[in-house]
């Protein structure tokens, strides 16, 4: 069994459309159609040949993998490829060609996203630069980079030091790995809630 041509069976794209989808792995559809293809396909010679460069599966398989994982019926198919993955870049080391594994990409929680931004926005409404932050913290400017763009969540002390520094209230927060997200922004107050609401456990 190979490829099965009935893979884009629910949408209108073609299959000469899809093919030049992923061609292209900056394309924004690009894994979407790469795991479509990889959960219904059993051939990877195949797969290379018509659909897929070698090196291009290789670079994006962890976003692919991602994709596919939206699926539960993926789950052999992920096994599969996994297995496929592997052995090329075993192929590669016995040939001598160095390939350095990609990392798939961190995903950045929404709400932390929001605290970042309003942390950026208090910080530039007062014309601080990163260093200076990261100065009057006793942080590293590396550290606020992070905590700006969402890729980290602030515990309560460091976001105590970023208030203080910053000369902003918070009137309510929750300590613990819930990310902070900012409600309002002002000139001069930001109000940070939780982005949960308090468990409650009753008994019975």
């Amino acid at each position: 069994m190979g490829v099965d041509k009935s893979w884009l069976w629910n949408v209108k794209t073609t299959d000469a459309e899809a093919r030049k989808i992923l061609a292209d792995p900056e394309h924004p559809a690009f894994q979407v159609y790469a795991a479509r293809r990889l959960a219904t396909a059993n051939l990877p010679r195949e797969v290379f040949r018509d659909y897929l460069k070698k090196e291009d599966f290789l670079k994006s398989w962890p976003v692919i993998k991602r994709q596919m994982r939206t699926d539960s019926r993926n789950r052999d198919r992920i096994i599969f490829w996994q297995g496929v993955y592997e052995y090329l870049i075993k192929d590669l080391k016995a040939k001598g060609t160095p390939f350095v594994r990609p990392k798939a990409l961190a995903r950045i929680d929404p709400g932390r996203q929001k605290t970042g931004q309003g942390i950026r926005d208090q910080r530039r409404l007062r014309k601080m630069t990163q260093a200076e932050l990261a100065q009057k913290t006793g942080l590293t400017q590396q550290h606020i980079a992070k905590i700006e763009k969402g890729v980290t969540c602030p515990r309560p002390q460091t976001m105590e030091k970023i208030e203080k520094a910053l000369g902003v209230s918070s009137h309510e927060y929750k300590t613990g790995e819930a990310p902070f997200r900012v409600d309002r922004v002002t000139e001069t107050v930001t109000t940070w809630l939780s982005p949960e609401t308090e468990r409650r456990t009753e008994s019975k």
